[in-house]
C-alpha cells in the first residue's frame, strides 16, 4: 500500500530507485543540507483554499476500457471546453482506467499551475506523499483510486492544453484544448437547442407575423401608384 507501490512503479520490495555515491571534500561547505520542506509558491500564485469558485468542470484520463481518450473523447483539434479568463476555476481531475492503483496517468496542463484542494485516497494512507493539499502543481498522477479537486486562476486568454504526461498516450489522444475567452457565443437560432426554446420560437413567431403585415401594407400602397404608360396616371406620393 501507499507510495511504494504506486502501480508497481517502484516494483518489489528491494527494488533500487537510486543510489548515491558520496565522496568526502576537502572543503566542508560545499554540500549544503538538503532543505526540510519545499518552498512555497511565487507570489503571484495567490491561495485559493477558501475561494469561490466561479466555474467548474471535470477532466477523466482514460477509461475501463483502456482507451487513450480524455472525457471519453480522442484528441481531435477542437475546443472542448470554454471559460472566462481571471476566474478561479475549480476542476476534478479523474483516472479511469485499471482499478485501485494499476494503471496512471499523469494529469499535465499548460499555461497556469493548479492548486490542490481536496485529494481523494481510496487506497492510500493520510501521509502519502503522492500530494498535498495547498501544492501548487501542474502534474498530478491519476489512479482510478486517486483523485484530486483542483483549484487555479488564468489571466491569460487563448488556448490551454491538457493532456497525459506519458508522451506515448497523448499521442494516441489522451490530450485535448480549452480555451480562455471573454467572447459570447453566438446564437444560431437554426440548431436544435435553440428551434425548440420557448423564448426563441416566440421571437420567430413575432418576425412572422411583422413581415406578413408589412408585406400587406407594401401590397396596398402599390395599387395606387400607376406607370405614365398607363390612362389615368397617378403620381406618386
Amino acid at each position: 500500500e501507499g507510495v511504494a507501490n504506486l502501480g508497481g512503479v517502484f516494483g518489489e520490495e528491494g527494488f533500487t530507485v537510486l543510489a548515491l555515491d558520496v565522496h568526502s571534500l576537502a572543503d566542508p561547505h560545499a554540500a549544503d543540507i538538503l532543505p526540510s520542506a519545499l518552498p512555497g509558491p511565487p507570489p503571484f500564485y495567490a491561495d485559493l483554499s477558501n475561494a469561490k469558485p466561479e466555474g467548474h468542470h471535470t477532466i477523466m484520463l482514460g477509461n475501463v476500457a483502456g482507451d487513450q481518450v480524455v472525457n471519453g473523447k480522442l484528441y481531435d483539434g477542437t475546443v472542448s471546453h470554454t471559460m472566462r479568463p481571471d476566474s478561479i476555476q475549480e476542476w476534478s481531475l479523474i483516472g479511469g482506467e485499471g482499478h485501485g492503483l494499476q494503471k496512471s496517468h499523469p494529469y499535465h496542463q499548460h499555461v497556469v499551475h493548479f492548486q490542490v484542494a481536496k485529494v481523494a485516497r481510496a487506497s492510500l494512507t493520510e501521509d502519502s506523499l503522492v500530494a498535498v493539499q495547498g501544492d501548487y502543481r501542474d502534474t498530478l498522477p491519476l489512479y482510478r483510486d486517486l483523485n484530486y479537486t483542483v483549484r487555479f486562476k488564468n489571466p491569460f486568454t487563448g488556448r490551454m492544453m491538457v493532456h497525459c504526461h506519458i508522451t506515448k498516450h497523448s499521442d494516441l489522444g489522451m490530450m485535448t484544448v480549452v480555451n480562455f475567452t471573454s467572447r459570447t457565443a453566438s446564437l444560431n437560432l437554426l440548431s436544435p437547442s435553440y428551434r425548440s426554446h420557448p423564448f426563441v420560437l416566440a421571437a420567430l413567431s413575432c418576425l412572422f407575423v411583422v413581415s406578413i403585415a408589412c408585406s400587406i401594407v407594401g401590397l396596398k400602397r402599390l395599387r395606387t401608384y400607376r406607370c405614365r404608360c398607363h390612362g389615368n396616371y397617378v403620381s406618386f406620393s
